[in-house]
């Protein structure tokens, strides 16, 4: 089903991607309605009848996180999907004796025992025909992110998909899939493999993906980043936030300096510091927050306890998420449940290249994304910190 789409990427007006994909919200399917309203997604990007909804209930109520969805006005605009396998029902697909239809709830591995499985079936990829090509790799680069962040599987990893079209086949391909077996007979479909050694592999295929459609399309000169006023970023944060702490500005500010001096892994570094002294300061006033006092000891304790900035943003989602005090602004309140997926992009890059086993190599134009998007993610942080200074937090 992953790669049924003919019309699904025949389509495309450039435009930037991921920095800037800001008016969908991208999230694991919630209910059994939302099931539906994949099933009706797939009739309309595919046509009638291509996969049944007792088929997917199934698959999702047997792991909960394994689609992933771009809505908008609660309709549903992309998906994504990927479900870890027993490793029995895994090789009977790669056999050929095993169909996607065939694939029972029974062999789908709970959610307890998936971060020890290390073979994956990728189900579903599909946009609109109204996404463009790059809100298109932009939506994926957010799924995987999420369903990594998420299922934090062991490195290395399997992961097959069938090939039901031509187009299919094509961007599989370019995601780095081998075909494993071909077409055997009616009612079956080739079937591809891909080998996945680590996060940083992902982000690779990602790249290729991107760059394949920017030389398709012919709307972009070969080697230039997407128009950006990078020299305006800090700027736009001083403007917007004339209260930004000044370690934060000193490092965006060295960020971008080396960026224009394609000093990339530099940039990349600068950028990672100033977002764990951002997180930093809102968990301060998360905790500054808190009504009564016991919480507040027991929640200093539990992130004072661990230096790691990844253990202490772990503590802080977690009370926030389950305390009684969120920000009625719908949109501060999406994002802020959301900070995770852009955290921890900042957070990994910034280890690759600080604690390195190998030379990281850095995509110049990911980076620039980064520089960008890191505007609205330290006004998500600051819109909380103002919030908590108003309004104090119960549990």
């Amino acid at each position: 089903m992953a790669t049924h789409g003919t019309q699904a990427y025949n389509h495309t007006v450039t435009r930037l991607s991921e920095a800037l994909m800001s008016q969908g919200e991208v999230r694991f399917l919630e209910d059994d309605d939302e099931v539906r309203a994949w099933v009706r997604f797939d009739d309309d990007v595919y046509g009638p009848g291509v996969i049944s909804y007792e088929l997917l209930l199934g698959w999702w109520s047997s792991y909960r996180k394994g689609a992933i969805a771009l809505f908008n006005d609660n309709r549903i605009d992309a998906i994504f999907a990927v479900w870890p396998l027993k490793s029995v029902t895994f090789r009977q697909i790669l056999r050929g004796s095993r169909r996607e239809k065939d694939i029972g709830p029974s062999d789908v591995v709970s959610k307890a025992q998936s971060k020890r499985c290390r073979t994956w079936y990728l189900s579903g990829f599909a946009v609109r025909k109204t996404c463009s090509i790059d809100d298109m790799v932009g939506f994926l680069r957010k799924a995987i992110g999420t369903w990594i962040t998420d299922a934090s599987p062991h490195f290395p990893l399997e992961l097959c998909a069938f090939g039901f079209s031509p187009q299919g086949e094509n961007l599989l391909k370019r995601f780095g899939f081998s075909l494993y077996k071909s077409a055997s007979g009616e009612e079956t479909w080739p079937v591809y493999l891909a080998r996945i050694a680590s996060r940083r592999w992902l982000q690779g295929r990602l790249s290729r993906i991107k760059a394949f459609q920017q030389k398709t399309k012919g709307r972009r000169t070969e080697g230039k980043s997407p128009h950006i006023n990078i020299g305006g970023l800090a700027d736009s944060i001083q403007e917007s936030l004339p209260n930004c702490d000044s370690i934060i500005i000193t490092y965006f500010r060295e960020s971008i300096d080396a960026f224009k001096a394609s000093s990339l892994r530099c940039s990349a570094f600068l950028l990672g510091a100033a977002s764990e002294r951002a997180i930093s300061l809102l968990i301060d006033s998360y905790a500054e927050a808190f009504l009564d006092e016991k919480h507040r000891q027991r929640f200093e304790d539990r992130t004072t306890k661990n230096k790691v900035i990844s253990k202490r943003f772990e503590e802080f989602m977690q009370s926030y998420k389950s305390c009684k005090t969120h920000p009625e602004d719908p949109k501060l309140l999406h994002e802020s449940l959301n900070l995770r997926y852009t955290f921890d992009r900042y957070r990994v890059t910034r280890n690759e290249v600080g604690h390195p086993a190998v030379i990281a190599k850095l995509d110049k134009e990911d980076l620039l994304i980064d520089l960008a998007k890191f505007v609205s993610y330290l006004k998500t942080i600051y819109g909380l910190i103002a919030f908590f200074k108003s309004h104090r937090v119960e549990v």
